[in-house]
């Protein structure tokens, strides 16, 4: 026989019993859970930002990550709805390497199933407690379930798992918003298909028992950009992807049609630092069309403390993607959202200032006696891109009189041709 069994895991019941969820953050998730219910549904038009590492390595840095986005959270609460990512599982393409803390809890030892349950619910309750915020998974492994089900806000099925049968049925029976991404062959009715399995009830066995599920209303779908066959990236963010999603969605027997766009993978072409540029494409592909408004509830983002990667056993505080550049740019970017959004807290002038910082290093603004335009410093960068053929490019604000950037490469700076513009509404 192949199999060697190693040792018996704890039940569900019995890691909560030891590592339980107290009345207090029990009830915050509660709270938590229904305000991220009725932006899938519709109710609330808030908008749902889901931003954390790559994976949760270490529970020191994580947890010091999470709270820092506590103070952000306070600040856009009428806006954005933050969801941490903390991802205790990690998805390998060729089943080699570092598999998660959940797996592994000290990447540099042997694996160690028992205390990697352990290690992946201590390190969400703390998450929560430090913070004042529930947490996105990603669910690998449908038997994990029952360890992490009341403690999670969000729950993500990757594109490698989400044709497999028994993540769809064990889907169907969460009460929590839950993003099927597309698969990496980016065929938008194998995701659409997992989304109607999903949304409805089935007879199957878990864990052992023959159980019945009622389906889950909150399933929704998650574009992650794609893999050709030849092995090209491909991206599916753009406004005929989203036109396109919609209208299929309008076929399918589903309720809350919903996509969060994940601005990382395929999409991003693992680049991190493309995930700002593709969420100003989003954003303004959002103010375009009503349709895709209605159908995007938010970006799914990668980031951590330190910028770029590591390798086990550099012991880099707080770095497996990135945090300290993306964070810092994208707080700007809440803050456009913000003013864009319409809110009339601060002086006309200080409004007009918030636009959303690029990573060409500029930010525009407008001067408040002449109504100009004018690009700010504050960092170097590197130029971006400039118009595309979709027409998506950054217009400078009619009132002002003033040409697109990109179709004229003028720049007001040593940089010609950095992108930057105002979001509608400002």
């Amino acid at each position: 026989m192949s199999f060697t069994f190693l040792n018996q895991l704890p039940t569900p019941a019995q890691i909560k019993e030891e590592y339980p969820l107290s009345k207090e953050l029990t009830e915050l998730k509660a709270k938590r859970d229904a305000m991220i219910s009725d932006v899938i549904c519709g109710k609330d038009d808030r908008f749902l930002v889901i931003i954390g590492p790559c994976s949760a390595d270490n529970e020191d840095s994580v947890c010091d990550y999470v709270s820092r986005l506590t103070n952000i959270q306070e600040d856009v609460k009428d806006r954005v709805i933050i969801i941490p990512r903390v991802y205790t599982n990690k998805p390998r393409t060729t089943g080699e390497g570092y598999k998660g803390i959940a797996s592994q809890p000290d990447p540099e030892k042997a694996p160690d199933m028992v205390e990697g349950l352990i290690a992946m619910r201590k390190m969400h309750i703390r998450a929560i407690a430090e913070s004042g915020l529930t947490c996105a998974d990603e669910m690998l492994y449908p038997e994990n379930w029952g360890y992490v089900e009341d403690l999670l806000s969000y729950v993500a099925i990757g594109a490698r798992s989400v044709e497999d049968q028994q993540h769809r049925l064990t889907v169907s029976g969460f009460d929590v918003a839950s993003g099927m991404k597309n698969p990496t062959s980016g065929d938008f009715s194998v995701m659409l298909n997992s989304v109607y399995a999903a949304q409805h009830p089935h007879h199957f066995v878990y864990r052992g028992y023959e159980v019945e599920t009622s389906g889950n209303p909150l399933t929704h779908v998650v574009l992650r950009g794609a893999v050709s066959k030849h092995g090209n990236t491909t991206t599916n963010y753009h406004y005929e992807d989203l036109i396109r999603l919609h209208e299929m969605y309008d076929k399918m027997d589903v309720v809350n049609q919903a996509a969060i766009i994940d601005t990382n993978h395929s999409n991003s072409g693992k680049k991190f630092k493309e995930q700002i540029r593709i969420a100003k494409e989003v954003m303004h592909n959002r103010q375009l069309s009503s349709d895709i408004k209605s159908l995007v509830k938010g970006l799914m983002i990668e980031s951590y403390i330190e910028e770029g990667s590591q390798k086990i056993g550099e012991h880099v505080y707080g770095q497996h993607r990135y945090y300290r550049w993306l964070c810092h740019h994208y707080k700007l970017g809440f803050q456009s959202f913000h003013a864009g959004a319409g809110r009339q807290d601060g002086p006309p002038d200080q409004l007009r200032r918030t636009a959303l910082c690029t990573d060409g290093g500029q930010l525009f603004h407008r001067q408040p006696q002449s109504g100009r335009e004018q690009p700010e410093r504050h960092g170097s960068g590197r130029p971006d891109r400039l118009c595309t053929d979709r027409g998506v490019h950054d217009d400078a604000v009619p009132s002002a009189g003033l040409p697109c950037m990109y179709c004229t490469g003028w720049s007001g700076g040593s940089n010609a041709g950095v992108r930057f513009r105002l979001l509608p509404g400002v």
